[in-house]
């Protein structure tokens, strides 16, 4: 495109213009080479995200796994820069006595020359340090293997964490009695191992404490009986679980006695019309065994718990979609506990913004399990797609990928290098929003539903919260109502046009400042205004901007994930927008639409960046 001649240059054009003139063209040739060198190692650094490395080649990053502090990143470039300047100069010679040969063969010698004196000797000593230099780290340990024993192999942690899984010493329970039962025969060792893992993993994300920056190294040693399959799959299966946590992940398996099963075994054709569902207790799970049922497959439902109140609303839940259906549906309900007290006592972490999340990992694992012992092909895990992608709405926050389609993707492809069964992972909903599956149960008269689901973050504490700060005893509720999912659920419960007393709720968020706590826990209710103001800016942009606009404000919001319908995606994105702000503008108190005006003003549609 061409430029008026009498168009002045701007400030940055005359500044390139000075350096033009004063800088050398041997500077101009060492700073080409240089940043030539650079590119082509940071091209060289990313291209190892094939492996479940982190990716240096980017300012910040959460795509492919470890979260990688700044600063890191910054060194560790910083480096590359200064490394490649001292290869430039001494390249440059080489470089510019080819430019002076007349022939091409004798250029290329020249340059052949400089590359074999300067970058390849240079690339050994790297990779002879780098050997050299190399540790097996550990920082938790599965199994009662004493450290000076490990140490010809390993350098464990001194704080090293234990996870025994049998013996008189064991300080958790996970036992397989409960699959055995329900499925009524002997797992196959193959998918011991396959819990075992799963629950090692889980079990160290509780308990291996973050650095202040969140980063995390979790170095896993792990017994198992089929050395050579998980051997074969150790950077897959390291990948598919740091992109759930963003950590460093390292899993190095030894041989664990016991028998091992003939892998032909688990080899036989589906069963057809039989499937494995996970059933959390959530309004999503509910519309997802609804929407199994109706669609004629003999579902087992698969709970994972703890104990106490989400044992009992998940049970709840399927007795009262057994009643509605006038059906009776299988359930495997997998219990575990871990000892936190005593010798090799289990402390889980400290509040973090990064926590409990491979608790999918573990959980989709026991499905997946009952699945291959079933010889059920099909895998149901049922979540809306906001939910599902879950992107960032606001810097404050950290998105979890619990049904992320990158996850499940890379999941499924796991599953199927290690047992070498078609196992296919389905989510249904990725394209619905929480309002439309509300509205489904809703349309098929299964509204009772609703008072047996959960969605609040802090159901276990509700009780104990309810007597302190609003003088209530015996809570029968099991929302707080001003944590996230608790916000969503009300939007999406609007949309659906379900009465609002249906619901409990300990704070109406739409009369935030009518609640008690808003003058008795100040902190909490201003962590709720932010919640909801970055809740409504982001349902904002969504509504008004255009979706490549969106793609540069929200990257997240479009994942690359086989089959992904980028415009189904953009669809869905739309209506979870207007279902937020719909919300919002009908059930705002006067304060609320005070403080949020700029928003919750229909006329207003205009986005400032």
């Amino acid at each position: 495109m061409s430029r008026d001649s009498s168009e002045e240059p701007s400030d940055v054009q005359r500044h390139l213009q000075e350096v033009m003139r004063v800088t050398k063209i041997n500077d101009l040739l060492r700073l080409f080479i240089s940043l030539f060198l650079f590119e082509i190692c940071i091209s060289n650094i990313r291209s190892r995200t094939a492996t479940g490395r982190e990716d240096y080649g980017y300012s910040y990053q959460f795509a492919d796994g470890r979260m990688v502090h700044i600063s890191d990143q910054l060194s560790l470039r910083n480096a590359l820069l200064t490394h490649c300047d001292r290869l430039s100069n001494k390249f440059l010679p080489y470089l510019k006595e080819s430019l002076n040969q007349r022939s091409i063969v004798s250029a290329v010698s020249h340059l052949s020359d400089g590359v074999v004196r300067v970058m390849l000797k240079n690339d050994v000593t790297v990779r002879k340090a780098r050997v050299k230099t190399k540790s097996n780290y550990l920082n938790v340990i599965v199994g009662t293997k004493s450290k000076p024993s490990l140490r010809s192999q390993f350098s464990p942690s001194e704080d090293a964490i234990r996870i025994i899984l049998d013996g008189d010493k064991r300080n958790v329970t996970f036992d397989f009695d409960c699959f055995e039962s329900a499925l009524g025969h002997t797992l196959h060792s193959l998918t011991k191992d396959w819990l075992e893992i799963a629950f090692a993993v889980y079990i160290s994300d509780i308990c291996v404490r973050r650095n202040p920056d969140l980063s995390r190294r979790l170095h896993i040693l792990i017994p198992v009986r089929h050395l050579g399959t998980w051997s074969k799959v150790t950077t897959q299966l390291e990948r598919t679980v740091s992109i759930l946590a963003r950590d460093n992940v390292r899993i190095h398996f030894v041989k664990k006695r016991g028998k091992c099963d003939p892998i032909s075994l688990l080899e036989s054709s589906p069963n057809e019309n039989e499937c494995v569902c996970l059933l959390s207790g959530g309004l999503d799970s509910a519309a997802g065994a609804a929407f199994i049922l109706e669609k004629g497959l003999k579902p087992l439902f698969v709970s994972y718990s703890p104990g106490g109140i989400l044992t009992t609303i998940q049970t709840g839940l399927l007795a009262g979609l057994a009643q509605e259906k006038d059906t009776t549906l299988r359930r495997l309900t997998v219990p575990w506990q871990a000892r936190r007290t005593g010798a090799y006592g289990l402390v889980k972490q400290k509040d973090s913004l990064l926590y409990q999340h491979l608790r999918s990992f573990f959980y989709l694992s026991l499905a997946t399990a009952a699945a291959v012992e079933s010889r059920c092909s099909d895998v149901y895990i049922c979540e809306n797609g906001p939910t599902a992608i879950n992107p960032l709405i606001a810097e404050s926050h950290v998105n979890t990928r619990t049904v992320h389609p990158l996850f499940l993707d890379y999941y499924q492809t796991l599953v199927r290098s290690i047992f070498a069964i078609p196992i296919t992972i389905r989510n249904p909903f990725l394209y619905k929003t929480k309002g439309q599956l509300s509205r489904y149960l809703v349309n098929r008269k299964l509204t009772s539903l609703i008072p047996l689901t959960n969605s609040c973050f802090y159901y276990y504490g509700i009780k104990p919260y309810a007597q302190q700060h609003f003088d209530i005893k015996d809570y029968a509720g099991k929302h707080d109502g001003d944590c996230l999912p608790c916000i969503i659920r009300r939007v999406s419960l609007h949309y659906a046009n379900v009465p609002d007393g249906y619901d409990d709720y300990l704070t109406d968020v739409f009369n935030l400042f009518d609640s008690p706590v808003f003058r008795t826990l100040p902190d909490r209710s201003l962590q709720t205004l932010v919640r909801i103001a970055d809740l409504l800016r982001f349902a904002q942009y969504l509504s008004n901007l255009h979706p490549h606009e969106l793609i540069t404000h929200f990257p997240d919001l479009f994942p690359y994930a086989q089959g992904i319908d980028y415009d189904k995606l953009t669809e869905m994105y739309r209506r979870y927008s207007k279902e937020i702000l719909d919300c919002f503008r009908s059930k705002s108190s006067q304060e609320l639409r005070h403080v949020f005006g700029a928003v919750l003003n229909p006329d207003v549609s205009h986005v400032s960046v």
